[in-house]
């Protein structure tokens, strides 16, 4: 398998498949590939709207924890942040492209593969909840049975929050309340139906070749009306909001210091230009995680497969004021 995209053009569309080994376990050498794929893209006259996707039944279950972790290692906060900004140029370029890019989300979606997706114009989901979806389900009872549903941001799992985006385009997108719960929610996610209630998803269809001609037809939609996105009205996180305990239940055991970092990540960046938000707001919360205690520990958990021992976590049964 390569681990570049594999670019295709069918008619109007030109494709991008995701191809990277280990369930698409994206990496920088991989968004660089990408950007080549959509420059190219650009410039054919005859492509009038971008897809990425895949085939099989994982769209991607994240940015590669290796690369995560040397970058970690190396201590050197300068050149983390340089090589992180060059990937979100990248997704800003697929977020600004004059021509539709649309996600054809296919099957699992996690963290950098979410945040991939976010930094699309557009996203469908393949719902495969019905009678039809039996045979991925079965798939995914066998290999990956830990992740009750397919999208979500799991980086609170290891002391660290999403680094490419995802604390700033997901509450643009569904509200600050629904962003922080699935960000909260970690490896838990939420389900198809559940992302297109709230707006995560523009559509959902029902099958394999659903999802072909379900972009297709989407596609020409969005060729002739656009949509257009509005800041929601819940575009402010409040301390007050945790209240409802439904937060502060999903912050129960997770890292005190990464929870902090997801809070201020949300709270300042929804008040900054984007570009801003990303590469100043979401990225120093980021690599404060990954060079702190609790991000280095998750880290270690990870490649040892044990549940990690942060030095501070949120815990609800302690007396608050």
């Amino acid at each position: 398998m390569d681990s570049h995209p594999r670019a295709e053009n069918r008619g109007e569309a030109g494709l991008l498949f995701l191809n990277r080994p280990d369930k698409n376990v994206l990496n920088s050498e991989f968004f660089y590939s990408l950007k080549q794929g959509l420059d190219e893209f650009l410039a054919n006259p005859q492509v009038k709207y971008i897809v990425v996707t895949t085939s099989g039944y994982v769209f991607s279950t994240g940015f590669d924890v290796k690369q995560i972790n040397v970058l970690a290692e190396s201590n050197d906060r300068d050149l983390a942040k340089k090589e992180i900004s060059q990937l979100h140029d990248v997704l800003l370029a697929l977020e600004r492209s004059p021509k539709p890019t649309i996600a054809a989300i296919n099957g699992i979606c996690l963290g950098g593969g979410l945040e991939l997706a976010l930094a699309c114009q557009y996203r469908i989901g393949l719902d495969r909840s019905g009678l039809a979806g039996l045979a991925y389900r079965n798939v995914i009872l066998r290999t990956m049975a830990h992740l009750p549903n397919p999208i979500g941001l799991p980086e609170i799992e290891l002391g660290l929050i999403p680094g490419l985006g995802g604390t700033q385009r997901l509450p643009r997108l569904v509200g600050v309340k629904n962003a922080m719960r699935i960000l909260l929610s970690g490896k838990n996610g939420i389900a198809f139906a559940d992302a297109l209630e709230i707006g995560l998803l523009d559509k959902t269809v029902g099958g394999e070749n659903d999802l072909v001609s379900g972009t297709k037809s989407f596609a020409a939609e969005v060729l002739a009306n656009p949509i257009t996105r509005v800041l929601p009205e819940d575009h402010e996180l409040d301390l007050s909001d945790f209240r409802d305990h439904v937060l502060y239940q999903l912050a129960n055991g997770r890292s005190t210091s990464a929870v902090n970092a997801l809070v201020a990540a949300v709270r300042e960046g929804m008040d900054r230009p984007l570009e801003q938000a990303l590469k100043e707001v979401e990225l120093n919360q980021f690599l404060n995680c990954a060079f702190s205690a609790d991000g280095r520990e998750g880290l270690a958990a990870f490649f040892a497969k044990r549940p990690p021992k942060f030095q501070q976590v949120i815990d609800i049964n302690y007396p608050r004021q």
